[in-house]
């Protein structure tokens, strides 16, 4: 088996023009390249020598590749063949240009939970697609995800691992800080090792730090866990209790306490994002009028908790119920309308005096098409929705 030489400007196997190095791995090194043939750019990952040169490692990752190549997923880099050309190994991929969630963390720091939480949905979705056919990630870490302008993530690398029981030794060629530790003590991965893996990147892109440190060193030395991380929402204030404990279930060093499929992540991710939609939405409180979908079969409780932690307590909120079959929220928020009184009744009545258009226009509202008036005010109890509103309608 030759060594190893890939340099920039080579036309490699007379088709590929290689340009630039993009990063190395476990498995081997990746660079840019143009192919002459197709006429586009690809992404070649060349085998390292001591992997390709083991016929049991070739047979593994062929194995896999054979389903992986079956995926078309906009969450996961397209592999297209393993090849081998003058006793290199190499695999075509899809190049996807972008920056990788390593070095974006670097540059910026912890993330926004909105960026998180949508970033955390679309590496379930990808994972989801690859543990639906068969095929675990067992490398999942911030160097396999690349996210381009758009903000859209696309996970690399998959069915492109190592054999699936791996001796502790071989941690040492990279950093052991993303995997499980049952990989970690070299047994055998499966979707529960990848859903850990995502609870340490969410933590990094959370917190800006990783929950564990030197865990393969810990777990070699004495074979014992290390102290439990520290809670995210206590690190970052900006991060929930429930999304804090939606991480720290993840982090479970024993995989039957952890998630058990990427679906159970998914449903409390889509709590997070209907959160976030309603939340957006109050922020939009200048005098209009709107049409928001998304709280549709939205808890009154949630969008109450909402408006207080917006601080959107002089508001008036108009609820359209059903109409001809079809459901929406219609919102008026009047936050010049200084509302300081304790009673709904009071404070119409101050309303009336302060835009008297608006409140014949909310009459016709409730006769013609059954709307409900909530005049919400720093006195006004918010405990319970008013008597007619639609919400909460199937």
């Amino acid at each position: 088996m030759k060594k190893l030489s890939v340099s920039i400007g080579q036309l490699f196997g007379g088709r590929f023009l290689v340009m630039e190095k993009l990063g190395e791995g476990e498995v081997g090194q990746v660079y840019k390249a143009y192919d002459t043939q197709a006429r586009e750019y690809v992404a070649l990952k060349f085998l390292h020598p001591r992997i390709a040169s083991h016929p049991k490692s070739i047979e593994s990752i062929w194995a896999e590749l054979r389903l992986v190549r079956r995926m078309s997923h906009r969450n996961i880099c397209r592999i297209y063949d393993l090849e081998k050309e003058d006793d290199v190994y190499y695999i075509k991929m899809e190049y996807v240009e972008g920056e990788n969630l390593k070095d974006s963390l670097a540059r910026l720091g912890p993330f926004t939970i909105k960026k998180v939480i949508s970033l955390a949905g679309q590496l379930c979705l990808g994972l989801q697609e690859g543990h639906r056919i068969g095929v675990f990630h067992r490398g999942f870490k911030p160097q396999n995800i690349i996210i381009d302008r758009q903000g859209n993530a696309k996970i690399m690398d998959f069915g492109i691992s190592l054999p699936k029981k791996r001796k502790k030794a071989e941690f040492k060629f990279r950093s052991a800080e993303y995997s499980a530790p049952e990989q970690v003590m070299g047994k055998k991965g499966d979707q529960r090792s990848d859903l850990f893996s995502l609870g340490v990147l969410l933590y990094e892109m959370v917190t800006g730090k990783r929950p564990f440190r030197k865990i393969s060193s810990l777990i070699e030395a004495k074979g014992a866990r290390p102290p439990s991380p520290t809670p995210p929402s206590e690190v970052n204030p900006a991060v929930s209790d429930r999304l804090s404990r939606l991480i720290l279930w993840l982090l479970e060093w024993d995989p039957a306490r952890r998630p058990q499929h990427v679906d159970e992540v998914l449903q409390e991710l889509k709590f997070f994002e209907d959160e976030i939609h309603l939340s957006e939405a109050v922020e939009a409180h200048e005098q209009r009028s709107m049409i928001f979908p998304q709280f549709v079969q939205s808890k009154w409780q949630r969008l109450v908790r909402v408006l207080k932690e917006r601080k959107i307590i002089h508001t008036l909120v108009v609820f359209i119920g059903r109409k001809q079959g079809t459901q929406y929220l219609f919102t008026y928020f009047f936050v010049k309308s200084k509302l300081s009184t304790p009673h709904p009744f009071s404070a119409m009545m101050k309303l009336t005096k302060q835009n008297f258009w608006f409140v014949v226009l909310s009459i016709l509202f409730r006769l013609v098409l059954g709307t409900v008036i909530a005049p919400m005010s720093s006195g006004f109890r918010l405990s319970s929705p008013p008597p007619y509103h639609l919400i909460l309608a199937p």
